[in-house]
């Protein structure tokens, strides 16, 4: 299966052609960040098609229920995500359906912003070796 096949599935969704190139890029990108690669996968996924079950996220992510949860939770936080209870036909527990609240480009935003954040600690961690290390 091809990485994009990972996150569109195997229908044809015509309005993405054109820009699966680019929404891989961006996967990338926010994987080589140091973001979870679920939580990418289930960001994207649902920004692609749109509200989806645990199951069509497990089969289309190529993930695990547990995975999924995961990655749910995490959206969930920074309320990127709303959690719809869809009841189910006969015995069980309800089903969950899950969307995107907001656009794809203000998730991806705060992603960076946070990336920032932990280069700003990072870098001011360095100097401060750096400056201890000189009194050694």
């Amino acid at each position: 299966m091809t990485s994009v096949e990972v996150f569109v599935g195997k229908q044809d969704i015509p309005q993405y052609e054109v820009k699966l190139d680019h929404i891989m890029t961006i996967a990338d990108a926010l994987v080589d960040l140091g973001n979870p690669k679920p939580v990418v996968r289930v960001l994207l996924c649902l920004h692609i098609h749109g509200p989806l079950s645990s199951k069509e996220l497990q089969s289309n992510c190529q993930l695990r229920q547990p995975e999924i949860s995961n990655a749910v939770n995490q959206l969930d936080e920074h309320s990127f995500i709303e959690i719809q209870k869809s009841p189910n036909k006969g015995r069980g527990r309800p089903h969950h359906i899950y969307r995107l609240c907001k656009p794809i480009d203000e998730c991806v935003q705060h992603f960076m912003r946070e990336t920032e954040l932990r280069i700003q600690r990072m870098s001011k961690k360095l100097e401060d070796l750096r400056l201890l290390s000189q009194d050694l």
